[in-house]
């Protein structure tokens, strides 16, 4: 996995981690590697991942979700997005907020 940007460590920025998770077997996994190598870099991180286990994955839409964590963008400073943001309709809905909202957006790979 590479970063494209590094934040300043010892920074307690708050960071959002925008992936893709309809249609992937390992989100979690990718969730908590980045979340990890954000902490080291002395980020807050808002890890949707974290925020939205505790809710029935049976009973719960897209929409309701999405409910969640567009806010959550709103709170944060800085948006990280993993690779496949772009095919992804929740991670383009957060795009548009992240934008609106006037974060800086970052893109990482892996």
């Amino acid at each position: 996995m590479y970063f494209a940007w590094r934040g300043e460590k010892g920074l307690k920025t708050k960071a959002y981690i925008s992936l893709p998770v309809t249609g992937t077997d390992d989100y979690r996994e990718r969730a908590f590697l980045i979340d990890k190598k954000l902490r080291e870099w002395g980020y807050s991180v808002i890890n949707p991942v974290v925020v939205c286990d505790s809710l029935p994955a049976n009973e719960t839409t897209h929409e309701q979700y999405m409910s969640i964590c567009l806010p959550l963008i709103d709170m944060s400073d800085i948006v990280f997005f993993a690779d496949g943001w772009e095919k992804s309709k929740g991670c383009t809905l957060e795009m548009c907020r992240a934008m609106q909202k006037k974060k800086m957006i970052v893109f990482i790979g892996g």
